[in-house]
């Protein structure tokens, strides 16, 4: 799955690092509920803020995730600190 996104320090400034650790993670509700899913990428290149990510490309990730068609957030953690809010999975 496909994903993209734009990373900012605390004052709002983009974020520039050749290479980052992120970890992404599927859950079944907006605020805890339970983990479906999680990955841990550990060579993300981030430049003016923007990243792209290949998720599933180190664990795949199971069908049964999207069962039912049940709602499904994405949580994505970079040095150990969630950033929130989850993101609704949708398709475009």
């Amino acid at each position: 799955m496909n994903y993209q996104g734009f990373l900012t320090d605390t004052l709002g400034n983009p974020i520039t690092n050749p290479s980052v650790s992120m970890t992404f993670s599927i859950f079944d509700a907006v605020s805890s509920g339970s983990q479906k899913w999680a990955e841990t990428q550990g060579t993300v290149s981030v430049n003016k803020g923007i990243f792209h990510v290949l998720l599933g490309s180190v664990t795949p990730i199971p069908d049964s995730v999207f069962n039912n068609g049940a709602n499904r957030w994405l949580e994505m953690s970079l040095a150990g600190q969630a950033l929130l809010p989850r993101t609704r999975i949708v398709s475009a």
